[in-house]
């Protein structure tokens, strides 16, 4: 058997685990009282979230490479955002995700330093709005804890935020670009893994980055991440409440952006296990009944992760004809190496 389709496979019987461990600890009896008993309302409204997210995060794609010169139609830049979210999760720490760059030079002939440079702009802006939704989550959902201390909680979360934002805007110039390789580069000389191949990766790819920033409005693409986590965050929020959860949309953003990122590091492809014990537990501590968080977190998970497995496989086998490598092999193509996929820029080059 190939190894992409076994890892598929172990990655699915592990999510099925999961699942059939968190519903069984529910009880059927209770499952079907909470499933029948859900509001279709905020069903309906979760499911519309779903393809509003779907919709605006290839816009942003879009937007970014619109912004350098490529043009892409709506059906390629979805193909080369799904197809990369499936090797994503297969992959530890989501670093799959570099796979849109080939998939972005063999679809659309979009550079590989390009694709890069605006892949970093996107996870930028990215972890900008999670650390705020966990930061803003942190302090709302503490405030009685926190007692005579609330106020000082929030001038510090305020200002957090206000330097993060003025870090990610501030992306255009290289000072900013060398104080976060340096900020990497001490996480990996504490022995976080792999921040110091990272750095050096970042510290590599500055003057592109650099080149691309300049070209590309970044407070839109942060406005349109806003949009995009406010999005999933509405989603699971409107699960929950569906199925009797009494919770605040701030203690799920909290809860949801906290547990994707704890299984992000954790390194487990998909951060299975990792992130639904971390959105039960937190939801738990925030009041929901464990039934129900576990409920909440099963139907959102397969709302969201499992339905853009489904479609990132989809994806890559519509776009199969395309790919100059097998993709069953599950290892990575050198971009490099690729004569018949050139960019613009190469083709002008060649002319002159």
């Amino acid at each position: 058997m190939d190894r992409l389709n076994t890892k598929l496979l172990l990655t699915c019987a592990l999510g099925a685990a999961v699942i059939a461990v968190m519903l069984w600890s529910v009880g059927p009896d209770r499952l079907i009282e909470l499933v029948s008993g859900a509001q279709p309302g905020h069903l309906v409204a979760a499911a519309l979230t779903i393809v509003f997210l779907n919709v605006i995060s290839t816009y942003r794609w879009q937007l970014l490479m619109s912004s350098l010169g490529y043009e892409l139609s709506f059906a390629d830049a979805f193909f080369q955002i799904s197809g990369a979210f499936l090797l994503s999760t297969l992959t530890p720490g989501r670093a799959g995700e570099v796979f849109r760059l080939y998939l972005s030079k063999r679809i659309s002939h979009i550079d590989a330093s390009h694709s890069g440079a605006a892949l970093l702009i996107e996870r930028a802006c990215d972890l900008s709005v999670m650390a705020s939704l966990i930061l803003l989550g942190l302090v709302t959902g503490m405030g009685t804890q926190l007692g005579a201390f609330g106020d000082a909680a929030r001038i510090t979360v305020g200002f957090t935020l206000l330097l993060v934002a003025v870090l990610v805007l501030s992306v255009r110039h290289r000072a900013v670009m060398v104080l976060v390789v340096r900020v990497i580069s001490f996480g990996g000389r504490c022995g976080v893994p792999g921040c110091a191949r990272g750095a050096q990766k970042i510290e590599e790819s500055i003057p592109a980055f650099l080149s691309v920033a300049r070209r590309v409005s970044v407070p839109t693409v942060l406005g349109i991440t806003v949009l995009i986590w406010a999005s999933q965050v509405a989603r699971m929020w409107f699960i929950c409440v569906a199925i009797g959860a009494d919770v605040t949309p701030m203690a799920v953003g909290l809860t949801y952006c906290l547990g994707l990122l704890l299984g992000v590091v954790s390194y487990i492809p998909g951060g299975l296990v990792v992130t639904e014990g971390t959105m039960v537990g937190l939801l738990v501590v925030h009041g929901v009944p464990s039934d129900i968080a576990k409920v909440g977190v099963v139907i959102d998970r397969l709302c969201a992760y499992w339905t853009a497995v489904v479609v990132g496989v989809m994806s890559l086998s519509y776009k199969a004809d395309v790919l100059l490598f097998d993709i069953s092999s599950g290892e990575m193509p050198d971009m490099a190496d690729e004569e018949t996929a050139t960019c613009p820029a190469d083709d002008e080059g060649e002319e002159e």
